[in-house]
């Protein structure tokens, strides 16, 4: 007899990553497997990224999952870094 998880009526938790971009290394494949690997059902999923200079792995996201960049230079601030992010 398998143990099936407990429906929860709770809201998904929002859960953002954020990583400096998506080209192809060893952090940003992790991030992507991590986001990729969590329960939709449980948490709403979020990649942020500092600059967009490679797509790399940022089409191997989840259709599910959504992903931001905030196009950081440094002579601006990341401040109101999860204005993208509903509330």
């Amino acid at each position: 007899m398998s143990k099936q998880p407990k429906k929860s009526s709770a809201k998904p938790i929002r859960v953002a990553h954020l990583i400096g971009h998506l080209n192809f290394g060893g952090a940003e494949n992790q991030v992507v497997m991590l986001v990729n690997h969590l329960d939709s059902r449980l948490f709403v999923r979020h990649v942020i990224t500092m600059t967009d200079i490679a797509q790399g792995f940022r089409d191997d996201l989840d259709d599910s999952v959504f992903y931001y960049c905030i196009d950081y230079r440094r002579r601006t601030a990341p401040a109101g870094l999860f204005d993208y992010i509903d509330t």
